[in-house]
């Protein structure tokens, strides 16, 4: 075939079709006055190269394969937090307020994040088949509800400081097997013990950031540009939350260990109230390691507190 140049003259066809043609021809010769760059032709820029294309062949699959695990373990996850509230909590309430101790409140953080996850699992089922950047969006525009794990991870610690004084008590082992019974019957097929049930949600927080971060290794940034963004500000959002969980179990660990060292201490006469508050105090700057001259303590001078970093 002879290289196209500019002057050069080759048949082609009418691009009239619909007109009278010619009786001997109904081809015309047309002379070409630019030598056309199918290179810069925008299809032609579009269009990437084999290897580039295989490989967001295989991204796409693997985003397919993230999506539909995250909608599987929610189900599963929803089904263990209805367990926990259906089984467990009205015998727990009614047991605790037996022993003069109130759960309710505790309590009111899971029944909040039951109706939250509900919710998320039905919008996330509806946009699972579309794209990752309704779920990206979806993320961020429930993050308000996100952050009712916050409150659930404080009322945790409470909860499961007050089963560490039930169970001992045989009237508690009966009820909790009796509920244990009923878990294993439950949809879903829960094996789960009380404990495990309670610590699932703190579990759960912790494994979105683990599936957007799978999401987001598996977008490219620059051919998916608005994906990409989406999924880091929702990832952004989703380790603030867990940030701010870290940071009330630490807190709540301390107040533990002031009020432990504050009980221990402040029913010893021989110690000033200025000494044991400040003892308390110091607890919570670190890991605190006390030990004695071996001697009477009868003076603050007799007592060693040292923080360990």
């Amino acid at each position: 075939m002879t290289p196209l140049q500019i002057g050069s003259v080759f048949p082609g066809p009418t691009p009239f079709p619909d007109l009278p043609q010619r009786k001997e021809s109904s081809v015309y010769k047309h002379k070409l006055l630019a030598k056309p760059n199918f290179a810069e032709h925008q299809l032609m820029q579009n269009k990437l190269p084999l290897a580039a294309t295989q490989q967001m062949g295989r991204s796409k699959d693997r985003s397919v394969h993230v999506v539909r695990e995250l909608v599987s373990t929610e189900k599963t996850f929803v089904s263990d937090i209805e367990a926990l509230v259906s089984v467990f909590a009205a015998p727990l309430c009614d047991y605790a307020r037996s022993k003069q101790v109130l759960l309710d409140d505790m309590l009111h953080p899971l029944q909040m994040l039951l109706i939250f996850q509900r919710r998320f699992l039905q919008l996330l089922a509806d946009i699972a088949d579309t794209n990752v950047f309704a779920i990206a969006q979806l993320f961020a525009s429930e993050i308000s509800g996100f952050r009712i794990y916050v409150g659930y991870s404080i009322a945790f610690h409470r909860i499961n400081k007050m089963l560490g004084k039930f169970e001992a008590d045989s009237a508690w082992q009966k009820l909790v097997a009796r509920a244990q019974a009923q878990v294993s019957h439950y949809p879903g097929q829960c094996k789960l013990g009380l404990r495990d049930l309670l610590i699932r949600p703190v579990q759960r927080i912790c494994k979105y950031p683990l599936f957007l971060s799978e999401l987001l290794k598996h977008t490219a940034k620059e051919s998916e540009t608005y994906t990409h963004a989406e999924l880091s500000r929702s990832l952004s959002l989703i380790k603030g939350v867990c940030v701010a969980i870290d940071k009330e179990q630490h807190r709540s660990e301390d107040i533990l260990l002031y009020n432990a060292i504050l009980s221990s201490y402040c029913d010893n006469q021989k110690l000033p109230a200025s000494f044991v508050a400040r003892l308390g105090m110091i607890s919570l700057s670190g890991l605190l390691r006390i030990h004695s001259s071996g001697t009477d303590p009868s003076s603050t001078a007799e007592l060693v507190a040292e923080t360990v970093a």
